[in-house]
């Protein structure tokens, strides 16, 4: 956007553009791109950009002035976490599940993981569960009641974008039994 503008005849204020890429060896004009802004399909990360800017007061065109610009890596970001199952219980083992991936260089999807563990006393007193970095966290990492809580990054491959937190507090877990059987067997109709 350019600033600044100044013409001794008071003229309307108008501007011409021509926008260029670094092709390793010279800045390239791109054909057709003369406006105030340039659309994303034109680069790509790591392309080095120009932009020349003229004035124009309708009739002459002053001295034009320039900038530069690299494009950076577009950060990710994903929009929700969920821990799964909720309810969990004691013998559950935790996963994760995100929602929607969203990358601006359409990078692979990728993640970081960290759970964590309520200690207390004040409400956001978690502690990380040490090498609890996966997507899933087996129930030997909780007993019942305990608050479970897990951070999810995105991660691009070059950059991480902003954490999103989920968590669950464990239920009690169903019992169990193996098997039964009929004793004696074979019954007798005297036999209880």
């Amino acid at each position: 956007m350019p600033t600044g503008w100044s013409d001794p005849n008071g003229d309307p204020e108008g501007y011409d553009f021509q926008w260029a890429k670094w092709d390793g060896a010279a800045f390239q004009d791109l054909v057709g791109e003369t406006g105030e802004t340039l659309a994303s399909s034109n680069f790509a990360r790591g392309d080095t950009l120009r932009v020349t800017c003229w004035p124009n007061d309708g009739a002459l065109q002053g001295a034009p002035v320039t900038d530069e610009y690299t494009v950076a890596n577009a950060v990710p970001r994903i929009g929700w976490v969920q821990i799964t199952p909720d309810p969990a219980t004691t013998g559950d083992t935790l996963g994760v599940t995100t929602g929607p991936w969203n990358d601006g260089d359409a990078d692979p999807e990728g993640y970081h993981y960290q759970w964590s563990k309520w200690v207390g006393p004040d409400e956001f007193d978690f502690q990380d569960i040490p090498g609890a970095t996966g997507p899933t966290l087996t129930p030997d990492h909780f007993v019942r009641g305990d608050r479970i809580a897990v951070d999810v990054t995105p991660f691009d491959g070059i950059d991480e974008g902003m954490s999103v937190t989920d968590e669950v507090t464990i239920a009690n877990g169903l019992p169990s039994v193996a098997s039964v059987a009929i004793t004696p067997d074979p019954a007798l109709t005297s036999d209880n």
